[in-house]
């Protein structure tokens, strides 16, 4: 296809283009209580995803720590593991 530039309808096309981002730009606008509420809502929901999930390497020394705790309880599970271990860990 070959562009043969019209002048009149390139005005209007660039007209109209324009005008939807005049509207475009009312309507982001007139929706910022919107958007700053769900922007909240994301920022605490990633705050307390970041709370729950423990640092790299926290879990396995919190294994080792109720391990540890168990045997120096003596429950039965803890005890039985360090037999069966040989008292290895």
């Amino acid at each position: 296809m070959i562009y043969a530039p019209d002048t009149n309808i390139d005005k209007q096309l660039l007209s109209h283009s324009h005008e939807l981002v005049r509207e475009a730009m009312a309507l982001l606008r007139s929706s910022d209580h919107l958007v700053s509420a769900l922007r909240l809502r994301d920022e605490l929901e990633q705050e307390r995803r970041t709370r729950r999930t423990p640092p790299a390497g926290a879990t396995a020394d919190l294994q080792v720590r109720r391990r540890s705790e168990q045997m120096r309880e003596g429950e039965p599970g803890g005890h039985r593991q360090a037999q069966d271990n040989g008292g290895v860990r």
